[in-house]
């Protein structure tokens, strides 16, 4: 008479156990190297979770604090012992990016030389996807001077905050355009044209507002319903050094 207890397994359970090693198997593979997807990147840039290809499993993962990626990105994973870092970027994926256009209802005006976000015109929200890329801002605005001789400057403030660690970002008034604007006639429309390349952002969610000031002169900066704006902005990235 056989001692050996006989356990009996319903087919069922039989095929929940075949379907986790096999979602398990790439882990137990004894390989040095690997591909998978980064799915969580933790406050300090240096730990996360990835899902190797062929598994389903997130599994702990180091990363080198100089690879600029993100969850969702192909990565390159090495083995040194029993711990998987990830040591390369395999797809960067896309770039942050925005458009936003329109004029104002009544009339907006300015006639004095501190910079202040200009009323009417409302913020342009983006992300910004990559750690090592920069940010450019382009701006088309059209306004007058009441009184001719007058200077303006138009700005842009970028704000947000950080993914990672939830930091705060305020860019203050960054200058648009190259120079200070003059109008040598009053209340004559005029076209500007601005753009600025801000570089140092951590990925995050952004926002941006256009401001301006005075610059010199004794004319009331005004935009009114015969004028229009466009402010886009565009994730670069950056030449490498």
């Amino acid at each position: 008479m056989d001692d050996d207890p006989v356990i009996g397994f319903s087919t069922g359970l039989i095929a929940v156990i075949q379907e986790q090693v096999r979602k398990l198997a790439p882990l137990f593979r004894g390989q040095d190297s690997a591909q998978g997807i980064l799915v969580y990147r933790d406050a300090s840039g240096l730990n996360g979770t990835a899902i190797f290809d062929g598994s389903e499993v997130e599994v702990p993962v180091r990363i080198s604090g100089v690879l600029d990626t993100r969850r969702g990105q192909k990565v390159a994973l090495l083995r040194t012992g029993a711990v998987w870092s990830v040591v390369g970027v395999l797809s960067m994926g896309g770039m942050g990016e925005a458009n936003r256009r329109g004029g104002v209802t009544g009339s907006v005006t300015k006639a004095d030389g501190a910079y202040a976000d200009i009323g009417g015109i409302p913020s342009t929200s983006f992300a910004k996807l990559h750690a090592t890329s920069a940010v450019r801002i382009g701006v088309v605005i059209s306004l007058f001077s009441t009184v001719a001789t007058t200077k303006v400057e138009i700005g842009a403030r970028i704000t947000g905050t950080a993914w990672q660690d939830g930091t705060a970002y305020d860019s203050g008034y960054v200058n648009l355009l190259a120079a200070p604007y003059l109008f040598n006639a009053a209340n004559d429309h005029r076209q500007l044209v601005g753009m600025v390349r801000q570089v140092g952002m951590p990925p995050g969610d952004y926002s941006v507002v256009l401001g301006w000031r005075r610059n010199s002169g004794s004319g009331t900066l005004t935009i009114d319903t015969n004028d229009c704006w466009t402010v886009e902005v565009d994730e670069i990235r950056r030449q490498a050094t």
